[in-house]
């Protein structure tokens, strides 16, 4: 989608463990901030299974 708004959230039960929100022409992570995301949610307990890539 061009142009596109994302906005996402994860929670644990009721508890938020993060949310973010983009808007822009070409959608994207950096490696570097998908390692720091993966390491935050490790430490809550949270697994990698989270994350679903196309």
């Amino acid at each position: 989608m061009d142009p596109f708004t994302i906005k996402a959230e994860g929670r644990r039960g009721d508890r938020l463990v993060f949310c973010a929100g983009d808007t822009g022409r070409a959608l994207g992570v950096p490696q570097t901030q998908e390692a720091e995301l993966r390491e935050r949610l490790a430490g809550l307990g949270i697994g990698a299974g989270v994350f679903r890539h196309p």
